[in-house]
């Protein structure tokens, strides 16, 4: 029977070439080949974002912040007392790839007749700087021993800009305390992470001076970031560490430091959601209509073959493989324009963002083969359940003498 109906079916086709059906069975190619290429792309700029947008802040925070309970917002935290012990537990803990120790503390940066209110993070010389390589626009990373105080200090391109300070110029740092000090340090390089809430207002130097302008030991930090080999195991390495660690000291994802920003992130799966639903509604409604519109004018095709005694499986199952076709056409095509859409994206970045916004100079796509597989399939079993009905009701009820007289 399989072979009989599609045998008829591929007649049928070629017999509508001229047709009215003709351009409406192209059209619904085309229009499954876009339903595809909306949701593969959807869901890939989706997916790329969402990521892009995590790294960096990970990148600037790290997975994982260990600090006092008692530390507050203003900069000035409660030092961390920091054993050799503790960060022997921290590398022993499951999924942590990095530990690195860091301070904060918040200045007024002044160049000339201009000022602007900045917070310095100190960081040693076990600092991953590979996040920040991958920023840098000029210069390089200050060269931090664990002997000699370097006076290097890394600005962004967002302070740079704004208070005409060019690499290698000197700049002045005010700290009030008491008593007032300034520090004096030379622009090694200038940085972009495009997260303008970091950029304006960090600047990277050596851990020491904030030690000393503190009056804390050595072993003293405002806190001490963990990175992750696999962050999609955040939340569970945070409650791991958080029993290990003495009870004064408490650890926090980056999702907890930064929640409206994780939380903005996963809106996008809402949007995505609804989008995709959106075109498949479509799809299935454009399907339908076209195999409708098949069926109509085959209808005199309908009443000679059920009065030859062919039934209703066999009829419907010719217009089942009619959908059939239509579907490996529209998917076919959607999966190799989105796949070569994607690809484009990915390596020359065509399409531009403002990174002041959305926090990426160009859109950011993910090849993930799982997607293709998942809209394919979903999309088949979606379609087939939609179509199936309309298909068979038609083919069921259609009156075998009206149908032969039918024109």
């Amino acid at each position: 029977m399989f072979f009989i109906s599609r045998f008829i079916t591929q007649r049928l086709i070629k017999e509508n070439k001229k047709k009215f059906s003709r351009p409406i069975y192209i059209l619904a190619i085309v229009s499954i080949t876009v339903s595809i290429i909306v949701m593969i792309l959807s869901l890939s700029i989706v997916q790329g974002y969402q990521q892009s947008i995590s790294n960096k802040i990970s990148g600037f925070g790290s997975h994982i912040q260990i600090s006092n309970y008692d530390s507050n917002n203003s900069y000035e935290s409660t030092p961390v007392d920091a054993s050799i012990d503790l960060f022997s537990t921290l590398n022993q803990t499951s999924n942590v790839k990095h530990t690195q120790a860091f301070d904060l503390k918040a200045g007024i940066l002044k160049m000339d007749d201009q000022i602007e209110g900045i917070v310095l993070k100190g960081v040693d010389e076990n600092y991953d700087w590979s996040f920040m390589n991958e920023n840098m626009v000029e210069g390089s990373i200050p060269k931090i021993s664990d002997s000699a105080t370097t006076i290097d200090v890394l600005i962004s391109q967002t302070i740079a800009n704004k208070l005409n300070i060019n690499l290698s110029e000197k700049v002045q740092v005010y700290f009030i305390q008491e008593p007032p000090r300034v520090r004096v340090f030379k622009v090694c390089g200038i940085y972009n992470t495009g997260l303008s809430d970091f950029d304006k207002k960090y600047l990277f130097i050596d851990i020491k001076h904030i030690q000393k302008l503190n009056n804390w030991l050595v072993n003293q930090y405002s806190g001490i970031e963990i990175i992750l080999n696999d962050f999609s195991q955040l939340d569970k390495t945070t409650k791991e560490i958080e029993t290990n660690i003495p009870y004064n000291l408490r650890a926090q994802s980056i999702k907890q430091l930064y929640p409206d920003l994780f939380d903005w992130i996963e809106l996008f799966d809402v949007n995505i959601i609804v989008l995709i639903s959106i075109i498949s509604i479509i799809s299935i409604l454009t399907l339908v209509s076209t195999i409708l519109i098949f069926i109509l004018e085959q209808t005199s095709f309908i009443g000679i073959m059920k009065a030859m005694g062919c039934n209703n499986s066999i009829l419907s199952s010719i217009f089942i493989n009619l959908t059939t076709r239509i579907l490996f056409w529209g998917i076919l095509w959607g999966n190799l324009i989105s796949l070569s859409l994607i690809y484009i994206q990915k390596k020359f970045e065509v399409i531009k963002l403002d990174a002041e916004n959305y926090y990426i100079d160009h859109i950011p796509v993910n090849i993930n083969i799982l997607n293709f597989v998942v809209i394919d399939i979903c999309s088949i079993i979606v379609i087939f359940i939609a179509i199936f009905s309309p298909i068979y009701f038609v083919t069921k009820n259609t009156s075998t003498i009206k149908a032969i007289s039918f024109k």
